[in-house]
């Protein structure tokens, strides 16, 4: 009986203990998060870049900031210019959440969440029942936007 009160009280002691670690290094991950989160808005030149890169057509990003909600960091693009030309899609903000986890399991970016805001799209049907959307910048080498490369970038995003 003894041994059996012995064991219970180390496996209380041992649990925890790692209750304690657990909640040290959540608090260390999120305190690193508010100190170096701000510190996107120096990177706004490269995440063009590679926002460029990504969609294979022209962007401009006004201004970048970042901030901590919760456990995860929000980046937020202020004055985004998509495209050139009349067709160019002018956003006035985009909000990012990344999913941290998700992105780490796959190895590649993942995205919690994206809000666009200034966004105005249109559905149209021609006269011989052909629907057209408008409002997304067109690529310079095509003339329609490829729906099937659209759907699969967006499972990149949990929540839209």
């Amino acid at each position: 009986m003894e041994r059996l009160a012995a064991w219970f009280a180390a496996s209380v002691r041992w649990g925890l203990g790692f209750c304690a670690l657990g909640l040290v290094l959540a608090a260390l991950y999120v305190s690193l998060g508010r100190q170096l989160v701000p510190l996107v808005a120096e990177y706004r030149l490269d995440a063009e870049d590679k926002a460029r890169a990504a969609l294979g057509m022209p962007l401009e990003i006004g201004r970048l900031e970042g901030h901590w909600q919760g456990f995860a960091p929000v980046l937020i693009a202020h004055d985004v210019l998509v495209g050139e030309g009349p067709s160019a899609l002018r956003l006035n903000q985009i909000r990012v959440v990344p999913d941290l986890l998700a992105s780490l399991l796959a190895g590649q970016p993942r995205l919690a969440k994206l809000e666009l805001d200034g966004l105005q799209l249109s559905v149209l049907q021609d006269a011989q029942g052909a629907w057209t959307l408008k409002g997304l910048p067109q690529r310079s080498g095509s003339g329609s936007v490829d729906l099937q490369q659209a759907l699969t970038q967006l499972q990149a995003v949990s929540r839209l």
